[in-house]
């Protein structure tokens, strides 16, 4: 019989890097393919990542209607504890065999926290990484410790899922699937990149993303600040900023 893996995938940055994994996922004859959507893949807006799914021609089998806000903290733990029940009925219907996860997102914690009081199995993504003065860390670092099989992408991240008394045996160095995914996509000439963003290049060029301090209650706005004045400097160069997620 087919062991079913039910993925869940909560926003367009972790569905970007499972995507190709769950297409393999989805046609090996010994692996039965269940996925779990939620989050901010739900939300109206327009940059709404849940066509990227369906465009796929990927069965969803469950949807959560859950999306907690990193700016609105008062009502997470409320929105969280009710998130772990609500994850619990949706394994009571598909009945995985293994849970698959990546990452350190709030409603991935609950997921996590839901399907160890339940004994099954979590096989977690991107453990053992640092995230500095954010959230991401401790919600991380705590989902290694409730899973059972930790797929990492570098040695120093396998030294820090060891430290953190994980079972070596049950830890496996195998790269990062963002790596994978930009080797097998296809390549774009200067001018596809700069017709589908409407964007000119410049001849040097800085690609930006910054991450939010979300410790702090102003999202550290004084480091954003000073990156801002840095950038000023290079006057002649193109300068290029990643639009935040949903959840900022």
């Amino acid at each position: 019989m087919k062991k079913k893996i039910l993925i869940i995938t909560s926003t367009r940055a972790d569905y970007g890097i499972l995507s190709n994994l769950i297409n393999l996922i989805k046609n090996d004859k010994l692996l039965n393919l269940k996925l779990l959507v939620t989050g901010s893949h739900l939300s109206k807006d327009k940059f709404s990542s849940f066509s990227e799914i369906t465009d796929q021609k990927i069965k969803i089998n469950k949807i959560l209607n859950i999306r907690f806000k990193n700016s609105n903290l008062k009502d997470t733990v409320n929105i969280f504890s009710k998130s772990i029940i609500e994850f619990k009925k949706a394994f009571d219907l598909i009945k995985p065999d293994l849970i698959l996860i990546l990452g350190d997102r709030f409603e991935i914690f609950a997921a996590t926290l839901s399907a160890f009081f339940y004994r099954i199995p979590i096989a977690h993504i991107h453990g053992g990484e640092v995230t500095r003065g954010a959230f991401d860390d401790s919600i991380r670092h705590s989902i290694t410790k409730l899973s059972n099989f930790h797929f990492v992408t570098n040695k120093e991240h396998f030294k820090r899922v060891c430290q953190l008394g994980e079972n070596p045996k049950n830890i496996y160095l195998v790269g990062s699937l963002s790596s994978e995914n930009i080797r097998k996509s296809i390549k774009k000439s200067k001018k596809q990149i700069e017709e589908k963003f409407n964007l000119k290049f410049k001849k040097k060029n800085i690609l930006v993303t910054f991450h939010p301090v979300t410790l702090q209650k102003d999202f550290g706005k004084q480091y954003f600040t000073k990156m801002i004045n840095v950038l000023k400097t290079y006057n002649k160069f193109g300068i290029i900023f990643t639009s935040s997620n949903l959840d900022v």
